[in-house]
């Protein structure tokens, strides 16, 4: 474990130094609340949870110690690409902490300053508006973060279910933390997608991947092979059939090619907009 004050914390963990992989990761999930209490509870001193990274130098050692080629790609990559650290737990924490004394987002609540004195606000207020001794509070406090031993690409995702805290995981975030071949076609489908599922999924639906679970139930829909039922548990067992090596997601492009052709028609008609 080790303790940065938060001014240090936001340039040492900054965006270009730490890698959030959408393999695993989940989207951006805090709304106002969640943020309010996150920074009430900094200025109180009642910090609970370390943010949680692997050394991206270390896991290439570690894989090339192995010789496991695959992990060798991703982290030597990462490695060119200027990452410092890839993100296992504390995301929304760490961006929102970015952001908020970049003054790209404000917050309401109770706030402790330096000298131990609350101050209230009622409305929303941005860091560079706050009185001097809020902002050395703020600036001061400290951010515990846990480098967590080096391991292989195989194993961040397990990683990432294993320490993850705050708002818990759904299951669609559970679903494509897993690293199969449907995670990473549902992904890659829902992107291309995204103009047709933002009218016919809400805003805080999509920030919890139910826009990649509505792709993931089409893909299952236009199976080939078998009708499914789109229960969680026969859901969570198709996305775990990609786990099996010898296991292959037929016909994947002729259900994409579908899944485009509705996504055309919702994009073409003026009901939902």
């Amino acid at each position: 474990m080790r303790d940065f004050k938060l001014k240090l914390f936001v340039k040492h963990f900054n965006n270009d130094r730490v890698y959030y992989d959408p393999k695993f990761q989940r989207r951006k999930v805090w709304q106002s609340y969640n943020k309010n209490k996150f920074l009430e509870s900094l200025t109180l001193d009642r910090l609970v949870n370390p943010i949680a990274v692997v050394e991206v130098d270390s896991c290439l050692k570690f894989s090339e110690e192995l010789r496991d080629q695959n992990s060798i790609e991703y982290f030597g990559q990462l490695r060119n690409e200027g990452y410092k650290y890839v993100s296992i737990d504390g995301q929304n924490r760490t961006k929102f902490l970015i952001e908020f004394m970049n003054n790209e987002c404000g917050v309401q609540g109770s706030f402790k300053d330096a000298d131990d004195n609350i101050k209230k606000y009622s409305t929303t207020i941005h860091f560079s508006h706050l009185p001097q001794r809020l902002k050395d509070k703020i600036k001061d406090s400290p951010i515990e973060v846990k480098v967590l031993p080096p391991c292989l690409l195989k194993d961040l995702a397990d990683l990432f279910i294993g320490t993850n805290s705050g708002v818990s995981l759904n299951d669609q975030e559970l679903r494509q933390a897993l690293m199969t071949p449907l995670s990473d076609w549902v992904r890659e489908v829902s992107k291309k997608n995204n103009k047709a599922l933002t009218k016919i999924v809400k805003k805080n639906d999509r920030d919890r991947m139910k826009d990649d679970e509505l792709v993931a139930k089409f893909c299952m829909v236009l199976d080939p092979d078998k009708n499914y039922a789109l229960s969680k548990t026969i859901i969570d067992k198709y996305y775990k059939k990609g786990l099996e090596e010898e296991y292959e997601y037929k016909d994947l492009s002729r259900r994409e090619n579908i899944i485009n052709i509705f996504s055309g028609l919702i994009n073409n008609q003026e009901i939902y907009e």
